[in-house]
């Protein structure tokens, strides 16, 4: 899968966004997969959105995912999308997907996220914004070894600003 987010209570996550989003990028690239994990209240309403966007075959919605499972679910994929449409005070999802080396794509006051995307290891875009969003997606798809500098980066980041041993899923 091309990105991977994880689904929780409430619209303030902005995964109808990340949804959104991703329509244009299965446009651009028809094998890209989004799987979306987690249970919440919003769950149903991104199933029908992404019906209605035609992305039911291109979205998995895998469900409840155990926190020592997070890790191996994020590995799995090439990057990772964290379109919060609130300041996060710590971006946890984004701390994991710079622990796996994976770039982030989120939205320029997404807060906790951006701290891990800051110096070349991921890309913000405006928020709210899921064209550029979507053409950051696409672009790091389309450029693996760009990708994987961005991951690597995003590894280096975190690694020296949180080196405690215990926080590395690998």
């Amino acid at each position: 899968p091309l990105a991977r987010t994880i689904v929780e209570q409430g619209i303030e996550k902005g995964f109808d966004l990340a949804v959104r989003a991703f329509a244009t990028v299965v446009r651009r690239i028809p094998r890209a997969r989004l799987v979306l994990a987690g249970e919440g209240a919003a769950r149903p309403e991104l199933e029908r959105l992404a019906a209605a966007l035609g992305l039911a075959a291109a979205i998995e919605f895998v469900g409840a995912v155990a926190p020592g499972e997070v890790p191996a679910l994020i590995d799995g994929a090439s990057l990772v999308v964290v379109p919060s449409r609130w300041d996060e005070p710590f971006g946890l999802v984004a701390l994991e997907a710079a622990q796996c080396a994976l770039p982030i794509v989120c939205f320029a006051d997404s807060g906790g996220a951006q701290t891990f995307v800051e110096e070349d290891a991921g890309y913000t875009v405006t928020a709210g914004d899921v064209d550029a969003m979507a053409r950051q997606v696409v672009a790091l798809a389309d450029d693996e070894s760009g990708r994987r500098a961005l991951g690597a980066r995003a590894r280096e980041r975190v690694m020296t600003a949180y080196p405690v041993e215990n926080t590395t899923p690998h």
